[in-house]
């Protein structure tokens, strides 16, 4: 597992002050029109998916599949590691989100405008949000023979099924927002449903 990590941070490690520096970019775009709610939320999506899309495509380009499976690794730990690169660029880029927006709080005192259970409930449903869309894409990289380009297309997916509920179960704005209060944990069964399936279909993928 050690390996497999070491290898996604040298193949991410060039890219890292670019990825920062459009972090920051961000916060001077978004927080001056839309809030630091919605930075956070925007910019913690952006640096995972950045993270994870160049994972996935570095593995394709350079047929690190082959590399990683010829060493004591299983495909299951090799599944593991991307699901643990997932849910680690999504704390990361909380968290220096968080720090951006501190920093520009100090060098303007804008201060928030939403009350704290407003704030709460946009950043748990942001981050499942984006907990099932990047599980969803790990799990269509690996079905699919190009599924690495599907990462963005998969951002649609969970839209399209609320849009479904909605139009032909009936499901009511009360019915949604009660679901809200347990998105953290809808999210991470969800994303342990994909895992299981992405373990799965890769350990009968012919490489």
């Amino acid at each position: 597992m050690k390996t497999l990590l070491l290898e996604n941070y040298y193949s991410n490690k060039n890219y890292l002050p670019t990825l920062f520096l459009i972090l920051i970019f961000y916060g001077i775009v978004f927080i001056s029109s839309m809030g630091y709610v919605t930075y956070i939320v925007i910019s913690t999506s952006v640096f995972a998916v950045s993270i994870l899309s160049r994972s996935l495509f570095m593995d394709s380009q350079y047929k690190w599949f082959y590399s990683a499976l010829s060493l004591p690794i299983n495909r299951k730990r090799f599944i593991q590691s991307k699901f643990l690169i997932m849910y680690l660029s999504l704390i990361i880029g909380f968290l220096v989100s968080i720090l951006i927006s501190y920093v520009y709080y100090l060098l303007t005192k804008e201060t928030l405008n939403e009350p704290w259970d407003v704030i709460v409930m946009i950043l748990s449903l942001g981050l499942s949000y984006n907990v099932i869309f990047l599980s969803l894409g790990i799990f269509l990289n690996f079905l699919y023979e190009n599924g690495k380009y599907l990462l963005s297309i998969t951002y649609l997916i969970p839209i399209g099924i609320i849009f479904i509920a909605v139009k032909f179960f009936h499901l009511n704005l009360d019915s949604i927002m009660s679901l809200v209060n347990y998105s953290p944990i809808i999210a991470v069964i969800i994303s342990f449903i994909l895992y299981l399936l992405t373990v799965r279909v890769f350990s009968r993928r012919d490489l």
